[in-house]
């Protein structure tokens, strides 16, 4: 159990169609993202800040697996019997979309959440108004994959101040029923100066390497010029057989038609961050 404090802005999302349950979280905390973030597919999620209690958490969701509906109960598990139960923070939502929010007394102000159908917010020593800018966002981005509208959310918040100390580590989850383990989306940032940009481009990147919907191919003459510089400073052949070989040592050959020597539009839209990579 942690006894320090995760100043900490928080949000988790379910699709209730197709059962996506997505949590993330950022925070001026040292590696938070096991700390705070707890999934339980196909039963629900769970947000545990202020100060965190991972135990609790596990409890909480096997309550919450065992009684998908039961919200209330998970809850009433996550505090049982806890001594410090006035310093914790903590957001339950099950994969039906019904939300329970806890914020104890001792928890330091700001102290704010949100609730609606499908998604939650919650967020301890903020900047005053931080959650409020996070649901706008998320709204925003309705258009977005969930885990996209997730992330314009801590950005958002992070905007408007969020953790009124600072911003150090950054982290979401997600689970598709759909997906194989592997596939699913796990990634974080643990300490970093800009740990939302990286976030963004972890995010971007593991789209790249398990697409969600079809690629689309365009020619290079149709390439952006930017787009054609950054790909001129790729060690990347001329013949498609050579590229294909060359991206699949990178595990990205299926961006690549072979029949045409095409490129994804997904692979030029991560370019600035690909070429960043393979050039350290």
């Amino acid at each position: 159990m942690s006894q320090s404090k995760l100043a900490t802005f928080s949000i988790a999302a379910v699709d209730s169609l197709s059962g996506e349950l997505v949590v993330a979280s950022c925070s001026n905390y040292l590696a938070l993202g096991p700390l705070v973030l707890h999934c339980a597919p196909p039963a629900g999620v769970l947000l545990s800040q202020s100060q965190a209690h991972p135990e609790a958490a596990t409890v909480a969701l096997q309550y919450l697996q065992q009684h998908p509906e039961d919200v209330d109960g998970s809850l009433a598990q996550y505090l049982a019997n806890d001594a410090h139960r006035e310093h914790r923070q903590v957001a339950l939502l099950n994969a039906q979309g019904h939300s329970r929010v806890f914020s104890g007394q001792a928890c330091v102000p700001v102290v704010e959440h949100y609730q609606a159908p499908g998604v939650v917010a919650i967020g301890n020593m903020l900047v005053a108004g931080t959650v409020a800018q996070m649901i706008q966002a998320f709204n925003r981005a309705r258009q977005q994959p969930l885990v996209e509208r997730c992330v314009a959310a801590l950005q958002a918040g992070a905007r408007h101040g969020g953790d009124k100390r600072g911003k150090l580590a950054a982290a979401v989850q997600a689970w598709r029923p759909q997906l194989s383990a592997y596939k699913q989306l796990n990634v974080r940032v643990d300490a970093s100066a800009t740990p939302l940009t990286e976030l963004s481009h972890l995010v971007q990147l593991h789209r790249l390497y398990h697409p969600l919907t079809a690629l689309t191919f365009i020619h290079p003459a149709q390439f952006s010029p930017d787009a054609t510089t950054l790909l001129a400073q790729l060690p990347l052949p001329d013949s498609a057989a050579e590229r294909q070989q060359w991206l699949q040592r990178h595990n990205l050959a299926h961006h690549l038609n072979p029949q045409d020597n095409t490129l994804s539009t997904a692979l030029l839209a991560a370019l600035p961050i690909l070429t960043a990579l393979w050039r350290a």
